[in-house]
């Protein structure tokens, strides 16, 4: 579903929004502002914009995801940090288990945030400077070079990922990996 927005340009100074007349005058620092105004002229261009749609995670999916992340932890009695992010990078969920080392906070927060803003495991990263040589990705910005972080993804789109730090590079990716499979069952789309 998308929402749409009409505005009818009548002339240099008279604009038709939504069904509303107003004057377009600029303002400060080039912005454009629109008072109210009952002109009309002949001319008229039509312009229509829309605005697309989403799939956006929420807090109870990102919640969830964690969930089965520790689920997957405790299993193996690991001490990590989980995180759960948007597709943005803004963190929904963050759960500390079996008395994490402090410093793996910002490790899963930052193997999470690199994972949804590169939409790609963080593994990748790690393996093109180990197998390439391309020590030049350390350059980017926010870059975690190490496993453990992995995308979420629905329908072909990225709507979050999963940060997990605490153990070894690879157990810390099995967590993410456990976690990211279990998305689909959690939205009924086995």
């Amino acid at each position: 579903m998308s929402l749409a927005l009409a505005m009818i340009l009548v002339d240099e100074h008279t604009v038709l929004a939504s069904g509303m007349r107003g004057r377009v005058r600029p303002a400060r620092y080039n912005a454009v502002t629109v008072e109210p105004s009952v002109r009309r002229t002949r001319r008229s261009t039509f312009v229509s914009l829309s605005l697309g749609s989403k799939a956006v995670i929420t807090l109870d999916i990102a919640k969830a995801v964690g969930r089965a992340a520790e689920v997957y932890i405790a299993a193996h009695d690991f001490a990590m940090f989980v995180a759960v992010v948007d597709d943005s990078g803004t963190p929904l969920y963050v759960v500390r288990t079996n008395d994490a080392q402090p410093a793996s906070y910002d490790v899963a927060l930052q193997k999470a945030q690199v994972s949804a803003r590169f939409r790609r495991p963080t593994k990748g990263f790690e393996d093109r400077i180990l197998a390439d040589g391309r020590v030049n990705l350390l350059s980017l910005p926010g870059i975690v070079a190490v496993e453990g972080g992995l995308p979420l993804i629905v329908g072909g789109t990225v709507v979050g990922a999963i940060g997990v730090s605490g153990g070894t590079g690879v157990q810390d990716g099995e967590v993410a990996a456990a976690a990211a499979a279990a998305l689909p069952g959690l939205l009924g789309r086995t």
